[in-house]
């Protein structure tokens, strides 16, 4: 078997989720007790207790049944590509059937292409399809249930073919006789393809990435299927697009970062019903990446300012969606030598509270300015938050948690603690176990739709070696995913039903 993979898209999620952090509660807030980790004890025996014979094996009762959010899905599949000399083909493996099957054979001109990109739904994939010579470029769109191409010719003989922005024109130049290298489309795409959650459509960036000779950014937009690529924002007296663009849930708005090389600045949202009027939203630039609500009323971004006493507040803001106004969900205030980092789980099923994680940095020799900044584990709870009330509930404090993801079919809370090499289950906000801490719930990070499986690479890094695992909550089994080619493999998670 080749190398297992997990897809660009999925790992990025999973590395966001990597990161923990901590904030100072408000004063006065309610606080549980904090849960821990600790295994339960093994079993031991007296010295003077006579040796028993072994036991003969006796099937085991099936274990009590979880309070999931939703019954269980009749199937689950894993969706995976394998990568031979020969051939790319999109597989799906069957978890109830512990069988994989071949869905579809990728036309081989794609396996040169850049940017390859799923669909959310997995329906269909991106790709661009650079040239060199003065080739044309395109972007294609496959669709997988019928194997059909839609192309869209981006540029020929080094000139663009699509709608361009003044002022913000990529540059793209036919190499002198002395050049060597020939310019690439790909040079001035900025971070791939960005799809909308619903696979209606999709955006890309169009700018030089290198730092010497930086140049403005334009966001074009287009419609699963069609061919008409459209510079949203373009329109607009005076404003222009930035970069970072980022879908709102329900597919409507796109949340981008203004770009001060064209002198716009902070934060913007293009309302897809009416793409031509950019709203600022905010006038500065957050710290990290804004995440959306559930509901697309409103994002969350992190803040940081210096209060009167010169110390930092760092603040959880809720940013409204069109009007701009502003909440500060919370507000943790530390020395100007440590760093905190909030980052956002999800929003519970109905809405009303927000998980959060507040990571504290500290320098590592104190008394040495210079030295670099380390992880304190025992400074960083988590943060149940009540949207309505304004309830803050602290939760893990003094837990070394290394990884953390939440269900979006349950309120439940998967946690890795390196230090014990144990994970475990809780249920929100009262961190009830639903699976007690174990070493076997490890590496599996990659909640089904439906709450009830999860599944990951042991050891995980984006290319690592070993085998692909599930555990299943009903059964409490750990899974090794058989029945997979000989190839290059690739998972792209869960099918989406």
């Amino acid at each position: 078997m080749g190398r297992p993979r997990v897809s660009r898209s999925v790992a990025g999620a999973l590395f966001l989720l990597m990161v923990v952090v901590s904030c100072k509660p408000a004063a006065g807030t309610a606080r549980p007790t904090t849960a821990t980790l600790s295994e339960s004890p093994s079993p031991t025996a007296s010295a003077s207790a006579p040796v028993e014979p072994t036991p003969v094996s006796t099937p085991t009762s099936a274990p009590p049944p979880l309070p999931f959010g939703q019954p269980r899905s009749p199937s689950h599949r894993l969706l995976f590509t394998v990568t031979t000399a020969s051939d790319e083909t999109l597989y799906a493996y069957d978890v109830e059937g512990g069988k994989s099957t071949a869905l579809i054979t990728l036309p081989p001109q794609i396996r040169d292409h850049r940017w390859v990109t799923w669909a959310p739904d997995r329906s269909a994939l991106l790709t661009l399809e650079p040239a060199e010579g003065g080739l044309p470029n395109y972007i294609h769109q496959f669709d997988v249930a019928t194997g059909e191409f839609t192309s869209i010719k981006i540029l020929d003989q080094y000139e663009w073919t699509i709608p361009l922005v003044p002022g913000r024109i990529p540059r793209i130049e036919a190499p002198s006789q002395s050049d060597r290298d020939l310019d690439d489309v790909s040079d001035v795409f900025r971070w791939g393809f960005e799809w909308a959650p619903d696979s209606s459509g999709f955006v890309f960036v169009l700018g030089a990435t290198d730092l010497e000779e930086p140049e403005p950014t334009q966001i074009y937009y287009v419609k699963r299927g069609e061919t008409e690529v459209i510079p949203i924002g373009a329109k607009a007296k005076a404003i222009t697009v930035g970069e970072d663009p980022s879908w709102s849930p329900d597919g409507r708005y796109v949340l981008y970062l203004g770009d001060p090389l064209a002198d716009v600045f902070g934060m913007w949202v293009i309302d897809l019903l009416d793409p031509d009027v950019p709203m600022q939203v905010i006038d500065f630039l957050p710290d990290g990446f804004p995440v959306w609500a559930g509901d697309s009323r409103s994002f969350y971004m992190q803040d940081e300012s210096v209060t009167a006493e010169g110390e930092t507040a760092h603040s959880l803001l809720e940013i409204v969606i069109p009007s701009g106004e502003r909440r500060e969900l919370l507000r943790v205030v530390t020395a100007d030598e440590e760093q905190v980092w909030l980052v956002l789980g999800r929003a519970s099923l109905d809405g009303k509270w927000l998980l959060v994680s507040e990571g504290h940095w500290i320098r590592e020799d104190p008394a040495n300015p210079a030295s670099g900044y380390v992880y304190d584990p025992r400074n960083s709870p988590f943060h149940y938050l009540n949207l309505e009330s304004g309830e803050d509930l602290e939760l893990l404090k003094g837990e070394n948690i290394s990884w953390f993801s939440k269900s979006r079919a349950n309120e439940w809370l998967f946690l890795q603690d390196d230090d014990r090499g144990v994970c475990t289950i809780l249920r929100l906000p009262d961190l009830e176990p639903m699976i007690e801490p174990t070493a076997e719930l490890c590496d599996t990070t990659g909640w089904s739709p439906d709450g009830h499986l999860l599944y990951g690479l042991v050891d995980f890094e984006v290319d690592s070696e070993g085998p692909v695992v599930i555990f299943d909550l009903d059964t409490r089994e750990r899974i090794i995913v058989g029945d997979v080619p000989e190839g290059d493999i690739t998972f792209l998670g869960w099918e989406q039903r």
